[in-house]
């Protein structure tokens, strides 16, 4: 398997290693995943806001990263957070 994945890639895997027993099924579980992922980066995000300095350039972003781990009872975890990711060691997928 390959260590990047996106999360609608791992569907059918987890059906065929009998983890749920529908598609249906997984889907959900990685919606669940997502909505935590999403509002796990929002939190840190605003609980940094103060220290972090934004400069507004037109067309211009600035990127984080964001490590996280799914424990086997589903639960996310944030492993760490970067901002100045090196994408670099990332692969070719990115």
């Amino acid at each position: 398997h390959r260590c990047m994945r996106l999360f609608d890639e791992t569907v059918s895997d987890m059906v065929e290693c009998g983890i749920v027993s529908h598609a249906d099924q997984a889907r959900e579980k990685i919606e669940k995943v997502k909505s935590r992922v999403y509002c796990m980066v929002k939190e840190t995000i605003e609980a940094v806001s103060s220290e972090l300095t934004f400069q507004t350039r037109s067309n211009c972003f600035e990127l984080f990263g964001f490590d996280f781990i799914i424990s086997p009872d589903w639960q996310v975890w944030l492993l760490e957070a970067n901002s100045q990711p090196d994408l670099a060691k990332a692969g070719e997928r990115l």
